[in-house]
């Protein structure tokens, strides 16, 4: 082989050595797809770690709200803070501290993706699943009828004990207070200001929707579903002015600025 020959294929031998390394480097540095996919499926929901996870329950009722529990991979994927932890069993033990129970759960998000609903089946809790999507529940008549119809049917099976009802969206704010209020409002016949104050407290966050807000003041009808209302269910419903003038219902009125503007309506 002649000298020119010798050195073309030493170099050909290092272009393809280089382009093999280039190769393995863009290989090393490119996201896996599936990696990809599995960052995106276990990424936590916007403004979750902006809400307490749950406070108690709402006073005379058996509802207790809380934001969506997330499976363990949330947590384990995005390497949170053990302050951000809140799975299926971290519920079930702060109530379990409290002397309570669950016995349904409600999940109103629209997605099968923050948790294995057999986390609640494995611990004794019925689930059910209401796909209700965000910003629209005063709409959705049909869902609005299902939970209707499975709180009565829960609380008329569980008249003989305390069982809480848990109900959650993603917030377990917007959806979840206003499916919950306005049951209290029609089945139950409560004033639907003291609806909304009653979860609020019981939730630690205010109903941020206008149109849920609206909804409930001005389009239903108290106890215009009362047949449904259950009479017996283990925790009665305590006298509405009682509810009104609790220390901390007077404080929260007084500096809810909502309340005020409803009020001026009706006037």
């Amino acid at each position: 082989m002649s000298c020119n020959g010798a050195s073309d294929a030493i170099l050909e031998t290092q272009d393809t050595i280089a382009s093999h390394r280039r190769h393995d480097s863009s290989k090393k540095h490119k996201p896996n797809e599936q990696d990809t996919r599995d960052r995106r499926h276990w990424k936590l929901p916007q403004r979750w770690c902006k809400y307490c996870p749950v406070k108690h329950v709402v006073r005379g009722t058996r509802f207790i709200p809380f934001k969506t529990p997330l499976g363990s991979n949330f947590f384990t994927k995005h390497g949170s803070n053990l302050g951000d932890v809140f799975e299926t069993k971290t519920l079930l033990a702060h109530v379990r501290k409290r002397g309570e129970e669950i016995g349904l759960v409600i999940d109103l998000t629209a997605t099968d993706r923050y948790y294995d609903p057999r986390e609640w089946t494995e611990c004794d809790v019925k689930y059910m699943k209401i796909k209700c999507m965000g910003h629209a529940a005063h709409y959705q008549e049909e869902n609005i009828h299902r939970f209707f119809e499975a709180v009565t049917v829960f609380l008329t099976q569980n008249a003989d004990n305390n069982r809480l009802i848990g109900v959650h969206c993603t917030h377990g704010i917007n959806r979840t207070g206003y499916m919950i209020c306005r049951y209290l409002v029609e089945v139950e016949g409560w004033d639907p200001k003291i609806a909304i104050q009653q979860f609020e407290l019981s939730r630690g966050h205010k109903i941020e929707r206008a149109q849920y807000m609206n909804s409930l003041y001005e389009n239903c009808q108290q106890g215009c579903k009362s047949f449904m209302a259950v009479s017996d269910h283990g925790k009665a419903l305590l006298p509405l002015g009682a509810l009104e003038a609790t220390e901390e219902s007077r404080g929260f009125k007084a500096k809810d600025s909502r309340v005020a503007a409803y009020d001026s309506r009706s006037i």
